[in-house]
C-alpha cells in the first residue's frame, strides 16, 4: 500500500514518517528564514541568478526528453522554485511541492516579481513524504534535482511509492541521487547527502512498482568534495511497472538500506555540521 491510501487504522504505521517530517520543516524554514540564497540555490549573490541557475540545473534533468508542451510535470522539493520558471517554459502545467512553509511563501513572493520568466500553475506546502492531494495517475513527469539525497531513507521509499501511484502511464520521473558505497547519517539528519549502492537501488525500485530505464551522470556543485568521498551524482529515469502491487515504504527503505536501517538520534542531528 503507497502512502496517499492510508487509513486511520495506519496512523501507527505512518508516525515515523510524521516525526521525520516535522524535523524537515523545521530544519529547512529555519535554513531558508537565514538566507534561502545560500541553502537553496547554491549562494548566489542576487535573485536574477536564480534563474539562470534552475535553467542549467534542469537543462541535466531533461537533456534527452522530447517536451511535449501538452503534458503536466511535478517537482518533489521546489525549494525556492528555481527551476519552476524553467519548466512552465515546456510543459503545460507545472506543479511545485515542498516540506517548508517558508520555501513555498518565498517561491510565491519570487514568482510573483518574476512574472516575465513564466507562470506554473500549483505551489503547494505537503506532509514531507507523500503527494496526497494529487490524484493518481494524472502526472506525466516528475523531477527532483538536490532535494531526495538529504531525505531521510524512509522519506525516500516512501515517495518512490508515491511517484508510482501518481504517473501516467506512459509517463517517468528524472530523480537526482547518489550512488556509491552506502551513506547513512542519522535519520533525522535533513542535510548529509546519502548515496545508495545501484544493485540496492534496483531493488527498491522494484519494489515500489517502479522499472530502471537509465543512469546519467550529472554536474554538482563541489564535484571535486564529491569524487573525494567517492560519490557519483546521477539522474535515475524511472517508469511505472505494469504490475499492480506495490511494497509500502518500510519494505522499501529495507531494500535500499539492506546493511540496517539509518540510526535514530534523540538530538539534533545536524546542527553542529550545518553551522
Amino acid at each position: 500500500m503507497c502512502n496517499g491510501s492510508f487509513g486511520k487504522q495506519e496512523d501507527l504505521f505512518m508516525q515515523p514518517l510524521l516525526n521525520l517530517a516535522k524535523t524537515m520543516r523545521d530544519d529547512w524554514d529555519r535554513r531558508v528564514q537565514h538566507d534561502y540564497r545560500f541553502w537553496i540555490t547554491n549562494e548566489v549573490s542576487t535573485d536574477s541568478v536564480i534563474w539562470d541557475d534552475g535553467e542549467r540545473d534542469f537543462q541535466q534533468i531533461i537533456s534527452d526528453i522530447q517536451v511535449d508542451r501538452q503534458k503536466s510535470a511535478l517537482e518533489i522539493g521546489c525549494g525556492v522554485g528555481r527551476m519552476l520558471p524553467a519548466a512552465a517554459r515546456r510543459f503545460r502545467t507545472v506543479t511545485g511541492i515542498d516540506v517548508s512553509p517558508r520555501a513555498i511563501a518565498k517561491a510565491q513572493e519570487l514568482q510573483s516579481s518574476q512574472a516575465s520568466l513564466g507562470s506554473f500553475t500549483n505551489l503547494l506546502v505537503t506532509s514531507g513524504f507523500d503527494l496526497k492531494g494529487i490524484a493518481a495517475r494524472t502526472i506525466d513527469f516528475i523531477w527532483s534535482f538536490a532535494a531526495l539525497p538529504h531525505m531521510p531513507t524512509r522519506v525516500f521509499a516512501s515517495y518512490l511509492c508515491e511517484t508510482r501511484r501518481v504517473l501516467k502511464v506512459g509517463g517517468c520521473a528524472r530523480l537526482q541521487i547518489f550512488l556509491g558505497e552506502q551513506e547513512s547519517p542519522s535519520e533525522q539528519d535533513t542535510l548529509r547527502v546519502r548515496a545508495y549502492t545501484e544493485a540496492a537501488l534496483s531493488q527498491a525500485l522494484a519494489q515500489a512498482g517502479l522499472r530502471l530505464t537509465n543512469i546519467s551522470q550529472v554536474t554538482m556543485p563541489l564535484q571535486e568534495l564529491l569524487d573525494e568521498l567517492h560519490l557519483r551524482p546521477v539522474v535515475i529515469t524511472v517508469e511505472p511497472t505494469d504490475g499492480s502491487i506495490v511494497a509500502n515504504y518500510e519494505a522499501v527503505a529495507a531494500s535500499l538500506l539492506p546493511g540496517g536501517g539509518e540510526a535514530v538520534s534523540t538530538g539534533s542531528a545536524c546542527t553542529d555540521f550545518e553551522a
